[in-house]
C-alpha cells in the first residue's frame, strides 16, 4: 500500500497536476467528495450536509460536540477504508487526518504566491480576475479556519507535511517528477519502529466510533502493542466512583481489539465538574427553556456533567406550567419561541416567582430586548453560541444570589 496525500489552495493547477500524477503512477484517485458521498449514504443524509458538518461545523460542533465528533471519526474511518488497499492519491482536506511518520504515506501540499494563484485560476477556469480573486481568497480563508479548528496550526505548517511544493517555480512535468522521486524515497525508507501504523490508525477510529456511538466521549491511540483510551467526560459526580467508571469503560471494550494491552487514562479534554465557589447546601435546580430541542437537550447534558440538576421544557407555556409544579432556583430562557415568547415568560416569572433568577440565552436578541429584559429583572443576558464555562459561572453567580436571599 502506498498513499500520496495532497492539500492545495486554489490556483495551483491542482486538478491538472493530480491527473498527471495518477496517469504517471497508475495510482487511483480518492477525494473528499467520494468520502462525503459514502458518509451521506451511511448516515442517510445529503452530501452537502455532511460537508458542512465536517468543513464548517459552526454552531453545531460547539453545542453538540459529541455528535460532531462522531461524524468526524466516521469521516476519518471512511478515509482509511478507501485508501488501505492498493496505491492511492488522496486529494482534499481529509489529507490532514492521515497519521504522520509512515514510510508508505507521502504528505504533500501545493502552494504559490497569492497573485500567481489568482492569475493562474483565472486562466485555468476562464473567469475574470475579480471572480478568481474572490474564489481564491474564500478558499484560503476556509483553509485557515479549518486547520485552526482541528489542529491549531496554519494550513501549510511544515509539521503537517513531508514537503511543500511551490508550483510557480517549476514546470508541471517537473512537479510530477519531483513527487514521484519523493514517493520512491518514502516507500523505500525503513518503517518507523515506534509510532502509529496505517492499520492502527483505522483501528483507533473504529474503537473511538464504538464508544462515541454509546455516548462515551473518548479519544483513542493505537500503537504497536498497546491501545490507549483517553476519557474526556465523566458521568459520575463523585471522584470515589472514578474507578467504577473506568471499569465500565473497560467492560465496554469492542470485540475487534485483538490482544493488545489496554490502558485507560484521563484525556486532555477531561470534563470533570468543579465544586461551587461557595457552599450552597443541597443541589440547586435549573430549568432550561428553548424550542430548539437538540440544542437544549445537549446543553442540559453538559450542565449535568458540571453538577447542575437540570430540567428541560420546549416552550413558554411548558415553562410556566413547570415552574408551578417545581420552582427552579435559576431559569435559562430563550427569547424567540412560538406562542408565549421569552420576554413574556420573564415578565410572568418575576411577578409570580421573584426568587427565581432568570438568565436570558438567545441567538436572535436586540439591544432593545436586552434593555427590556434587565428592566423586567433578568439576572444576565447571554448570546448564542455561548461558552459553557461562561454559562456555568453565570449560573453559579445566580445561585449565590439566591443563597444570599435565603440566608
Amino acid at each position: 500500500m502506498n498513499v500520496i496525500t495532497i492539500v492545495s489552495p486554489k490556483g495551483c493547477s491542482e486538478n491538472q497536476l493530480i491527473k498527471r500524477i495518477c496517469d504517471r503512477t497508475n495510482f487511483q484517485l480518492v477525494t473528499d467528495d467520494e468520502v462525503f458521498s459514502e458518509l451521506a449514504k451511511r448516515l442517510k443524509t445529503t452530501q452537502e450536509k455532511i460537508r458542512d458538518c465536517i468543513v464548517q461545523p459552526g454552531l453545531f460542533s460547539q453545542i453538540n460536540k459529541l455528535k460532531h465528533k462522531q461524524k468526524l471519526c466516521l469521516f476519518k474511518l471512511v478515509i482509511g477504508e478507501k485508501t488501505q488497499e492498493g496505491s492511492k492519491v488522496y486529494f482534499g482536506l481529509g489529507s490532514y487526518f492521515f497519521p504522520m511518520g509512515l514510510s508508505n504515506i507521502l504528505r504533500l501540499s501545493f502552494g504559490a504566491d497569492l497573485h500567481y494563484r489568482i492569475g493562474n485560476y483565472a486562466k485555468d477556469e476562464r473567469v475574470s480576475i475579480e471572480k478568481a480573486e474572490k474564489v481564491v481568497r474564500q478558499y484560503d480563508k476556509m483553509l485557515v479556519e479549518f486547520t485552526k479548528r482541528y489542529f491549531n496550526k496554519s494550513p501549510f505548517d511544515t509539521s503537517l507535511f513531508d514537503a511543500n511544493i511551490d508550483v510557480s517555480k517549476y514546470k508541471k512535468e517537473e512537479v510530477i517528477d519531483k513527487i514521484i522521486e519523493l514517493q520512491k524515497l518514502k516507500s523505500s525508507g525503513a518503517k518507523a519502529e515506534y509510532g502509529q501504523s496505517f492499520e492502527d490508525f483505522i483501528l483507533a477510529n473504529k474503537i473511538q466510533l464504538w464508544y462515541l456511538e454509546k455516548s462515551e466521549d473518548v479519544d483513542v491511540e493505537c500503537g504497536k502493542n498497546k491501545i490507549k483510551i483517553y476519557l474526556n467526560k465523566v458521568k459520575y459526580l463523585s471522584s470515589k466512583n472514578m474507578e467504577n467508571y473506568i471499569e465500565n469503560i473497560r467492560k465496554m471494550l469492542p470485540y475487534f481489539i485483538g490482544n493488545k494491552e489496554i490502558e485507560i487514562t484521563i484525556g486532555k479534554g477531561f470534563d470533570y465538574p468543579q465544586p461551587f465557589g461557595v457552599e450552597l447546601g443541597e443541589t440547586r435546580k435549573v430549568l432550561l427553556v428553548d424550542d430548539e430541542v437538540d440544542f437544549v437537550d445537549t446543553l442540559s447534558e453538559r450542565l449535568q456533567a458540571r453538577w447542575f440538576k437540570t430540567a428541560v421544557t420546549y416552550s413558554g407555556e411548558e415553562a410556566l406550567d413547570k415552574i408551578e409544579e417545581d420552582q427552579p432556583d435559576v431559569m435559562i430562557l430563550d427569547l424567540k419561541m412560538p406562542g408565549i415568547d421569552g420576554i413574556e415568560v420573564l415578565r410572568r416569572v418575576k411577578q409570580t416567582h421573584p426568587a427565581t433568577e432568570v438568565i436570558i440565552l438567545t441567538g436572535h436578541g436586540s439591544e432593545k430586548e436586552k434593555q427590556l429584559a434587565f428592566e423586567l429583572g433578568a439576572f444576565a443576558y447571554l448570546e448564542k453560541p455561548v461558552d459553557i464555562e461562561l454559562l456555568s459561572a453565570t449560573i453559579r453567580q445566580a445561585y449565590e444570589k439566591v443563597s444570599r436571599k435565603q440566608n
